[in-house]
C-alpha cells in the first residue's frame, strides 16, 4: 500500500468516525426533544414525591439524638402500630376482592345485556362514584347511616335498627361498605371495556372446535379480563 492510498484510508476513517459522531448525536437530540416533555412531570415527581419519601425513609433510622438506630423499626412493628398495619391491611384486601368481584359481575351483567340505555346510566354513575372520596364520603356515611343518619333514623321510624346488632358504621364491615362505595364503580371502569372486548366470534369459533364453556373461559376469557381485573 502507498503513502497516498494510507492517506485516504486514515481519511475515510477519521470521515466515517465524524459521521458516526454526528449521527449519535442527531440521535440524542432526537431523544432529549422527544421525552423534554416529561422533565417538568419528573421535577414534580422528585420535589414532592422523592424528597418527602427520601426524608421520611432516612429519619426512620435516626433516633431523638439524631444517631443511627434501629428502635423506631422495632417500635413500628410492635404492640398498637403492628395491629394497626394489619388491620389495614386486612381491610384493604378484603375491599378490594369484594370490590373487584362484584365489580366484575356487574361488568359483565352490563356488557351482555344489550341495553343501551342501562349501559349509558352506568358509564355516567361509575365515573361519579369512583371520584367521590375522603372527607366528603365520610360525612355522607356520617349523616346517611351513622348512629343519627337520616336512613337510620327513618329505618327505626318501621322497624328496623341496623345497630341492633354489633354492626357498627365505624367498625371493620362498616368501613368495608364505605370502601365499597368508590371501589365497586372504579373495578367498572377498569374492567367494562375488557368484557367488550371479548367478541362474539371467539366463543363461536371455541364452540366449533370443541371447547366447552369451561375450556372457552379459561383459556380465551380469563386470560383477556385478567390484566384488567390485577
Amino acid at each position: 500500500m502507498t503513502v497516498t492510498q494510507s492517506q485516504n484510508v486514515v481519511a475515510a476513517q477519521k470521515t466515517g468516525g465524524d459521521n458516526r459522531y454526528k449521527y449519535n448525536n442527531i440521535e440524542l437530540k432526537k431523544l432529549f426533544f422527544d421525552y423534554s416533555g416529561l422533565i417538568p412531570f419528573f421535577l414534580f415527581a422528585a420535589i414532592f414525591i422523592g424528597l418527602p419519601t427520601g426524608s421520611v425513609v432516612v429519619n426512620a433510622f435516626r433516633g431523638n439524638s439524631n444517631e443511627w438506630t434501629f428502635e423506631n423499626l422495632r417500635v413500628a412493628f410492635g404492640d398498637i402500630y403492628f395491629t394497626s398495619l394489619i388491620g389495614s391491611l386486612q381491610l384493604g384486601f378484603t375491599s378490594a376482592l369484594t370490590g373487584a368481584v362484584i365489580g366484575l359481575a356487574i361488568s359483565y351483567a352490563v356488557a351482555i345485556s344489550g341495553r343501551k340505555k342501562l349501559q349509558r346510566v352506568v358509564a355516567t354513575a361509575r365515573g361519579v362514584f369512583a371520584n367521590t372520596g375522603g372527607v366528603p364520603l365520610a360525612f355522607f356515611f356520617i349523616a346517611a347511616i351513622g348512629n343519627y343518619g337520616l336512613v337510620t333514623i327513618g329505618l327505626q321510624k318501621i322497624g328496623i335498627d341496623i345497630y341492633s346488632g354489633d354492626f357498627t358504621l365505624f367498625g371493620f364491615s362498616g368501613l368495608v361498605i364505605v370502601y365499597l362505595y368508590f371501589q365497586i364503580p372504579l373495578m367498572i371502569i377498569v374492567t367494562y371495556p375488557a368484557i367488550e372486548g371479548i367478541r362474539n366470534e371467539w366463543r363461536e369459533a371455541a364452540v366449533n372446535l370443541g371447547a366447552t364453556k369451561t375450556m372457552y373461559w379459561r383459556y380465551v376469557g380469563v386470560p383477556i379480563l385478567t390484566p384488567a381485573f390485577t
